[in-house]
């Protein structure tokens, strides 16, 4: 009776579990600094203007047009040629928080294909891509 032990995790499911973690709290590392620097010094968005716009309800067109004076709303990674601003560097954090899962299923398929997961490879591996591609926006679900 005194050697009741809980069942070990899964070796795959430790894997995700560290490298999301560890992914996902660089991506909040990196958002907080970048916050802390909007909040300081600014951005490029004017956030004097930018939550009263939100506020209002007013257009996605609208608020870039005023907070950033850009026509349209900008797709993708607009940010990353703008990391010296504060918001576009918190919009970094919070791209690499949310890519933690693709990167940690990836962790898991190399560990499956290391030690010859069988049908679990071909499971993981559909899950990355998915993630993968949702993350870079070339799917959306």
């Amino acid at each position: 009776m005194g050697t009741d032990r809980a069942p070990k995790p899964p070796v795959a499911g430790i894997i995700y579990g560290e490298v999301a973690y560890w992914v996902a709290i660089i991506g909040v590392l990196i958002a907080m600094v970048g916050i802390v620097i909007y909040l300081a010094f600014g951005g490029y968005l004017d956030k004097a203007t930018i939550l009263g716009d939100l506020w209002r309800g007013d257009t996605a067109q609208a608020i870039w047009k005023e907070c950033a004076g850009v026509a349209g709303v900008p797709h993708t990674y607009w940010y990353l040629g703008r990391l010296g601003k504060g918001d576009c560097l918190a919009m970094l954090g919070i791209a690499v928080a949310c890519i933690a899962g693709a990167v940690g299923m990836w962790g898991v398929v190399f560990n499956l294909l290391r030690n010859k997961g069988g049908i679990y490879i071909i499971f993981a591996f559909i899950i990355a891509v998915i993630l993968s591609l949702s993350a870079s926006g070339i799917i959306t679900l």
